[in-house]
């Protein structure tokens, strides 16, 4: 779905703004709101980020579609980046992170390699500090 209705776009920004919690829809049920990876029931950090890394890795490694797997985890880290800085609330209008925050975000997950990725994913519950 990603490839076929996103090819053209830029897709490293949903992934940030997944992760940012500031895709807010007031038409939508309660519970759904916001559009962002869930956290625990007592607003535990998200998991879930660690659980998409591993399907990215898993279909690199089964060689399918691997060249994409490979572009597509590191927004995968950004929107994990995004939202351990962030920590959007459900159900709120979160505000955006300062500009110089998405700049490094963005700076400091682009092109990530397979290896380096699952370096970083080692890191639980949030990323690790990276210069």
């Amino acid at each position: 779905m990603l490839h076929r209705y996103y090819r053209h776009s830029r897709l490293d920004e949903g992934f940030y703004y997944l992760g940012e919690g500031t895709c807010y829809d007031p038409r939508m049920p309660d519970g759904g709101k916001v559009h962002m990876m869930n956290t625990g029931p007592n607003g535990e950090p998200a998991v879930n980020w660690h659980l998409w890394h591993a399907i990215a890795r898993a279909m690199t490694l089964l060689d399918v579609d691997a060249r994409a797997w490979t572009s597509i985890d590191p927004m995968i880290g950004l929107g994990w980046a995004a939202q351990s800085v962030a920590q959007p609330k459900p159900e709120t209008v979160n505000p955006p992170l300062e500009p110089r925050v998405r700049r490094r975000l963005f700076r400091q997950w682009r092109g990530v390699g397979p290896d380096e990725m699952d370096v970083r994913f080692d890191s639980v519950p949030y990323p690790p500090e990276i210069p």
